[in-house]
């Protein structure tokens, strides 16, 4: 058992985590941050628990004088840090002076600093798997709990939990997320409530149990993992949140959020099955078989193969053909229309909302929200430069879990993998929407999940 002692700064990581699916903050609305005469939440700065909590991180990291000292060998391993701040430094600012709502520009880019400054603290401290798990468990458990308290009741529960995040509503509030249920032909349908949990919408809190259910998967699974002491009655606990993140998965109704998470955790469950019977088998021709590297890329390939044809599912079969539909499809062919504008370098960062009432002059207000679509999203706001950048590190990241796994000396890493099936299933999620890179808490989720995948990319 790993007896090492956290620092503070990974406390307060652990911490992150738990507060991760919360929204409490303090919003700013200056004259920017309207369109239409309408206040925008997406333009509207705001300061969160959870920035101050990653400020707290930072700082407390940087002080350390060992953190300093290993920053600045590792600096000077890399001389090519330095002169790459320079034309990162120019687009930057082409990006914000040739945007049409500089201050949203200049606010975005602040908080991209701030996830960058964060990505390179995960990337550096390496947090230990069981870290991860406990902090996200918390999050599961109260945020699964809170979800099916809503369902069943209709409404949202009340009381002090506003602090936290979750909006007044009901079935009946106007523009609520609700779905038809029949459950037989004999009875009549009826619109049934989506829960929220402290998330904005239902879709974000499936995407949120999808990736981090897989993780306290693995870490319940696999006995080389410490997770919480692992005592028994610690497991039970540890099964009981994985099964009301599973309910609370399942009653978001989100289609996408569901095939991703359920794909994700039966290649998990595949790979574990493989490693126990490799383990109980002895020195045979099946054993090494199974150990073989010709079985390692298959496992690869089927993996990637399987995610990959269930996200097709999510978008070509398993959605109906309804108004989200259309409105998804014109706001992709309105980020297409927008990155035409400025192929190179952009619209500017957040600034797709501001140009889309000059290519959709007669839609309603409520057609204003971003493309459901992080790559054209980046691509809009920043060119080809920004999502160029964007795959280039994307396929650095998978590339490397490619080379490990093909490396037959390379230990089995379940932490890893783990990581790695979480951010594929978020890779697929930003195909059908945009809470990746747009919201607070989808910001900290992509950013973590990144992280933790790229900084074991390659074996240590």
């Amino acid at each position: 058992m790993n007896q090492h002692t956290p620092s503070f700064h990974q406390r307060l990581f652990v911490l992150l985590l738990v507060l991760l699916p919360t929204q409490l903050g303090l919003h700013f609305w200056p004259e920017w941050s309207t369109l239409l005469g309408r206040r925008i939440d997406y333009f509207s700065p705001t300061v969160y628990f959870t920035d101050i909590v990653v400020a707290a991180i930072l700082l407390l990291w940087f002080t350390e004088k060992e953190s300093w000292r290993k920053q600045y060998e590792s600096w000077k391993k890399q001389r090519t840090i330095i002169p790459l701040l320079i034309p990162v430094s120019v687009f930057v600012f082409a990006n914000i002076f040739f945007a049409t709502n500089r201050f949203i520009a200049m606010y975005d880019w602040m908080k991209f600093v701030e996830f960058v400054l964060l990505g390179w603290y995960v990337v550096n401290t390496k947090p230990p798997f069981h870290f991860v798990a406990l902090g996200l468990s918390i999050a599961v458990a109260y945020s699964s709990i809170l979800a099916i308290a809503q369902f069943i009741l209709q409404h949202s529960v009340g009381g002090w939990l506003w602090w936290i995040g979750e909006r007044t509503f009901s079935v009946s509030t106007p523009g609520i997320a609700r779905m038809t249920a029949c459950i037989t032909s004999v009875f009549s349908c009826q619109l049934v409530l989506r829960p929220y949990a402290t998330f904005p919408h239902p879709n974000v809190l499936g995407g949120f149990l999808a990736v981090t259910l897989p993780i306290i998967y693995v870490a319940l699974c696999d006995k080389r993992l410490e997770y919480m002491g692992m005592t028994t009655l610690k497991k039970r606990i540890g099964w009981t949140v994985f099964v009301l993140g599973s309910i609370g998965l399942c009653i978001t109704m989100s289609r996408s959020a569901v095939l991703v998470g359920a794909a994700a955790i039966i290649v998990l469950m595949g790979n574990r099955m493989r490693r126990e019977y490799a383990r109980r088998k002895s020195k045979s021709n099946v054993h090494m078989f199974i150990r073989s590297p010709l079985l390692k890329r298959a496992a690869v390939l089927t993996s990637i193969t399987v995610i990959a044809v269930l996200g097709i599912l999510v978008l070509r079969r398993f959605i109906p053909n309804d108004e989200s539909i259309d409105i998804r499809t014109h706001l992709n062919a309105a980020a297409l229309a927008e990155w035409m504008t400025s192929p190179i370098i952009g619209v500017g960062l957040g600034n797709f909302l501001t140009h889309l009432p000059d290519i959709y002059v007669l839609r309603p207000v409520s057609f204003l929200q971003p493309v459901h679509n992080i790559y054209l999203l980046i691509l809009s706001e920043t060119g080809l430069v920004g999502g160029v950048t964007f795959l280039v590190l994307v396929v650095l990241t998978i590339k490397g879990y490619v080379v490990r796994i093909m490396d037959e000396k390379d230990p089995d890493n379940a932490g890893f993998h783990t990581y790695l099936m979480s951010f594929v299933g978020l890779l697929l999620l930003g195909l059908v929407d945009h809470y990746p890179l747009t919201l607070q808490q989808g910001q900290l989720l992509f950013t973590i999940i990144f992280s933790l995948s790229y900084s074991h990319r390659v074996s240590s």
